[in-house]
């Protein structure tokens, strides 16, 4: 009797007909001899998640087409409310992607050209991309390779008197390190944002990813574990200037209508998306569960595959397991035969950002991140998503485990009659074209709102959710102070980067002169600059 799950099974009967097992034909991928059953299993199922959700999400799409309202309005200020609270945060930002939620967190720390901002290589390159929007330049660092997140040791080494913020990424749904590295950025008087757009309800700690730095971005593409139908993004933060600052930003600068003050962007969240993530918020937490549920089946099928190196666990910070990616020998191959059985793996992602021509100006080659590389190397993304079944786990692993026992008996040559065909690659670039230069893109900042982010970032309302006296001692032992003095801001500074550029101290000096004396009440943007206007009266009035 044939059962729900083996109905979706595409059975091919070769002409020997013996109904024994045997190896596929190159060239048609049928079996030379018997039935050779192919189960289609997709890496993400979008048409499943549409039909258990069919009716709600057609009624509130058509509601928004009804209202008039497609961009921004109450439909959007309703669904920021509600992921906020989701977060655990203030504040939400909704834009139309994911990339340019990161742009805007950057441009709204007021960071630009001849900045410098920390992140990682292994990350989808639209983590770089919005650095380089701004014309600050990304220092790509290596990761953990055990966590797959950005290493806080070479955090700390690669901190200059140029860098500006840090960007940690929570890669495949696993929460980075975010004790240690804030420790190291309240060392250091660093802004933290984080790149969470792919751990919508990861853990780290007891806190949920995003409620760690000084903003977090998220992305909701339709693959997400949180996905629109189409393209947007969000920012969230508890800091009310930032948050104004963001919304003033996404919609042309417009301070009120028609009141442009600076470079400002159309990013906008559009009605549409936010109706169908308001839908779908609702139903993410047992979502997340599923995806919960089979990676552990997975986890526990592939633990005898000693040639699998499985995803760790973190019980202290659950991830949220928008990916299973494991690393595998001659993974390509691998890869290319999974296709092949109608499953439909990923490769997240088999060129670091370090490696991209659009990068090579960093001068970062081969060898440069050597655990960011390895990752790169082997990674594979198994099917992962709510809608999958035991059968389809079990069927990807015993498939895995067949490519596997075939590379160790014969080596790639005896994987290789069994891989379909492949279409030729484009050609390779030749290694003599220069690669493309950046445009250096210069920004306007308001001043006003510069002087407010230079007198409270790193001071105000982010202390870490529990004090880690090795990161924080590292941090200080880096700046050559005891602890409390690498509290003070500037002369941490001074103190350990007496190399810095007379430009770049004065700069700090500035940034960092109001921590001496703070407010008991947060200034708003208008009055320390006021403040700075009545202590020069000869200077001219703007």
């Amino acid at each position: 009797m044939l059962t729900l799950a083996t109905a979706s099974w595409y059975h091919h009967r070769c002409a020997a007909g013996d109904g024994a097992r045997g190896p596929r034909s190159r060239k048609s991928g049928l079996c030379a001899k018997g039935w050779n059953p192919v189960m289609k299993v997709p890496l993400v199922d979008l048409q499943a998640q549409h039909a258990e959700l069919a009716p709600r999400l057609e009624q509130a799409v058509l509601d928004v087409l009804r209202s008039g309202r497609y961009v921004l309005g109450p439909v959007v200020e309703r669904f920021e409310r509600q992921f906020a609270a989701w977060c655990g945060r203030r504040f939400c930002v909704g834009v139309n992607s994911g990339t340019s939620a990161l742009h805007l967190a950057l441009r709204a720390l007021g960071i630009g050209p001849g900045d410098e901002v920390i992140t990682v290589s292994m990350s989808f390159v639209a983590t770089a991309w919005a650095i380089s929007y701004t014309g600050a330049r990304p220092v790509l660092v290596d990761i953990d390779p055990v966590r797959r997140t950005l290493d806080p040791a070479a955090l700390l080494e690669a901190i200059t008197p140029r860098t500006r913020a840090i960007v940690p990424v929570h890669l495949y749904g696993q929460g980075a390190d975010m004790e240690a590295i804030c420790q190291i950025a309240q060392a250091y008087r660093l802004p933290v944002i984080e790149d969470a757009a792919q751990a919508h309800g990861a853990e780290i700690q007891g806190r949920r990813a995003g409620r760690w730095g000084h903003l977090a971005c998220f992305s909701f593409y339709p693959g997400k574990n949180l996905g629109a139908c189409g393209e947007a993004g969000a920012v969230v933060t508890d800091h009310p200037q930032l948050a104004r600052r963001l919304r003033q930003l996404r919609d042309h600068a417009q301070a009120s209508r028609h009141d442009h003050r600076t470079l400002g962007y159309n990013y906008r969240m559009d009605a549409l998306q936010a109706a169908v993530l308001e839908v779908k918020l609702q139903r993410l937490e047992q979502w997340n569960r599923r995806r919960s549920r089979w990676a552990r089946l997975y986890d526990r099928l592939l633990r005898p595959f000693a040639q699998v190196q499985r995803p760790a666990w973190f019980p202290e910070s659950p991830s949220a397991w928008h990916l299973y990616v494991v690393q595998v020998p001659h993974r390509d191959l691998v890869y290319r035969y999974l296709r092949g059985r109608g499953i439909e793996a990923g490769l997240h992602y088999p060129r670091p950002i370090h490696l991209q021509r659009a990068y090579a100006h960093l001068g970062l080659g081969p060898g440069s991140l050597p655990m960011t590389e390895r990752l790169a190397a082997t990674c594979l993304s198994l099917p992962l998503h709510p809608y999958l079944n035991e059968e389809q786990v079990q069927y990807v692993c015993r498939e895995l485990k067949t490519a596997l026992d075939l590379l160790q008996r014969g080596g790639p040559e005896a994987l290789e009659p069994h891989l379909p065909e492949e279409r030729p690659a484009a050609p390779e670039p030749s290694p003599e074209e220069q690669p493309e230069q950046p445009f250096p893109f210069q920004a306007e900042y308001d001043d006003e709102e510069e002087l407010w982010l230079d007198r409270h970032l790193g001071t105000e309302e982010f202390p870490p959710a529990a004090a880690s006296s090795r990161w924080a001692g590292l941090a200080a032992h880096a700046a050559g102070e005891s602890q409390a003095e690498a509290e003070t801001g500037f002369r941490l500074w001074e103190s350990s980067r007496p190399q810095a550029e007379p430009q770049q101290a004065a700069w700090l000096r500035r940034r960092f002169a109001a921590t001496e004396a703070d407010p008991a009440e947060p200034l708003s943007p208008v009055e320390p600059a006021r403040a700075e206007r009545s202590a020069e009266p000869d200077s001219p009035t703007p």
